[in-house]
């Protein structure tokens, strides 16, 4: 297919990166060299399908759950802190109060697993609030599904952009253009403004789940 990650990288002993070569390297702890291979065999799966990667990591993270992903929980730990001090609460019995949209009258409730009226939660904040549902649910299951389609998401992500960044590298390139999710992935992204030739290339993705772009300015 053309994606070439790299090959499983030991970090501190028992701390593996899946994808040395990817834009965003993940990294695996509490693991085996072993184990490191398997869930990087396992997320290959998504450059054919995605579904076919979440399922096999799923799959994987319920057979081996000592093992984490630290860039996928810093990000969980950075939705859940933002959506808090954006006005939401934390989940009591499972159903989260209502509160107000800042700049809208209506109000709206997040229970269960997935939030209502999520195009109030993308204007609280952007894309990445899609997880919040999934992120207050107290439903263990409903948490592995969500580390594994982040993982996989990423991993698939990271590799797309690796290949088209070592495609570009013979080009003459005078800038590049940052083209974000239409609401933004995050609040950081949505904050990036329009093109600037004077501007590096922005590396994508900047995050997990980051599905931002850039493009390169050639005349």
């Amino acid at each position: 297919m053309g994606y070439d990650t790299g090959f499983v990288e030991e970090r501190n002993g028992d701390t593996w990166v899946l994808n040395p070569r990817s834009e965003l390297p993940l990294h695996i702890t509490a693991s085996s060299q072993a184990k490191a291979h398997m869930f990087k065999e396992a997320l290959e799966q998504g450059f054919q399908l995605s579904r076919n990667a979440e399922t096999a990591v799923l799959n994987l993270m319920t057979k081996y759950p000592e093992v984490g992903f630290p860039e996928v929980e810093a990000f969980i730990a950075l939705i859940e802190k933002t959506f808090d001090q954006a006005g939401g609460s934390r989940a009591d019995e499972g159903c989260l109060p209502d509160f107000e949209s800042p700049g809208h009258s209506r109000r709206f409730r997040l229970g269960g697993a997935f939030p209502e009226h999520y195009d109030d939660l993308r204007r609280l904040g952007g894309e990445m609030f899609r997880y919040v549902g999934q992120i207050k649910s107290t439903d263990p299951r409903v948490q592995r599904h969500l580390r594994a389609e982040l993982l996989s998401l990423t991993y698939t992500l990271g590799a797309y952009a690796a290949r088209r960044s070592r495609q570009r590298a013979e080009m003459t390139i005078l800038g590049w253009r940052f083209l974000p999710m239409p609401a933004g992935c995050c609040p950081d992204c949505r904050s990036i403004h329009e093109e600037n030739a004077a501007v590096p290339r922005l590396v994508v993705p900047r995050h997990i789940a980051c599905a931002c772009n850039v493009f390169p300015i050639l005349h």
